[in-house]
């Protein structure tokens, strides 16, 4: 399927707040209300979990610390190391010379490195914990009540006696509900807020309750995720009409250049910056070969 045929059905299955599955199975996208009892759900599995004598993270980790096979000290670390990734984040996108692009890009790989191989390692020591445990629990509790026979959502797919049933297949449920929801991603998402066939509607509410016709209440997160994404962009295209870019990821980076050289004023200098970057970023300037360095790649 083209990417664009794959976007639409994406819209429309986020529009209409489920996807539906060639068993007959509707998936409902889960919206704010859904959420309204997670607290006391999430303590029952937990305690149930305590009461078993499954240990808690914590518990896990001191245990870990006592037999040296983890320390504070990386605890401290995957901290540190997130701080500086942030700060090269924010740095990075600001930055046109290609040399320190580079670099940025070096640290910022090596620091995600480092701190996958630390994560990994906690994670494989607190994997059986009572946290982790109801997290799953969590998670396929609300996969198998988004499951539905009807597109109305009055008939669940699965009865209380059936989801409380052991000999019950809950992999049948995940595998549905994953192959329904695969293509709808934080990515997706993006593209589809900048695409003219979203955009065309849009452009003529720009606003969730109306586009989606229902109380904010009501609204799923995947219809919230593009609302707030298309406001985003309607804001950038406001500011900078001009960008002239159809991704997403560079869009918001031209958007920062142009912040950028707005604070810079008549001054600023973009040394090793592509000039099909620059002007496609609609950076502009009275006397260009004065003003940039360029570098064409």
């Amino acid at each position: 399927m083209k990417e664009e045929s794959l976007l639409r059905s994406v819209l429309a299955d986020i529009i209409k707040g489920y996807g539906f599955h060639e068993n007959g199975v509707y998936v409902k996208h889960l919206c704010l209300d859904d959420y309204v009892d997670y607290e006391r759900i999430y303590q029952k599995h937990y305690n149930n979990l305590i009461k078993r004598g499954v240990e808690t993270k914590e518990d896990l980790l001191k245990r870990a610390v006592s037999q040296k096979l983890w320390s504070e000290e990386e605890d401290q670390e995957i901290e540190d190391i997130q701080d500086l990734i942030d700060r090269s984040e924010e740095s990075s996108a600001k930055i046109i010379d290609k040399d320190m692009a580079k670099h940025y890009a070096e640290d910022l790989k090596k620091n995600r490195r480092r701190q996958s191989f630390l994560i990994n390692k906690r994670e494989s020591i607190t994997q059986s914990s009572c946290e982790k445990l109801t997290d799953k629990k969590m998670s396929e509790h609300y996969i198998i009540h988004s499951l539905y026979k009807n597109k109305d959502f009055s008939e669940p797919y699965l009865s209380q006696e059936e989801i409380e049933d052991t000999d019950t297949d809950i992999r049948k449920c995940i595998e549905m509900y994953n192959e329904c929801m695969i293509n709808i991603n934080e990515n997706s998402i993006k593209k589809i807020s900048i695409e003219p066939f979203f955009t065309c509607g849009w452009n003529l509410c720009k606003d969730a309750y109306r586009y989606f016709g229902k109380a904010i209440s009501q609204i799923t997160y995947n219809q919230m995720n593009l609302a707030s994404y298309a406001k985003n962009f309607s804001n950038i295209f406001e500011s900078y009409p001009d960008i002239d870019s159809k991704d997403p990821d560079e869009i918001i980076k031209f958007a920062k250049w142009r912040q950028e050289a707005e604070k810079k004023g008549d001054n600023r200098t973009f040394v090793g910056a592509n000039s099909d970057d620059i002007k496609r970023a609609g950076i502009k300037s009275k006397d260009r070969s004065a003003q940039f360095n360029e570098i064409d790649q």
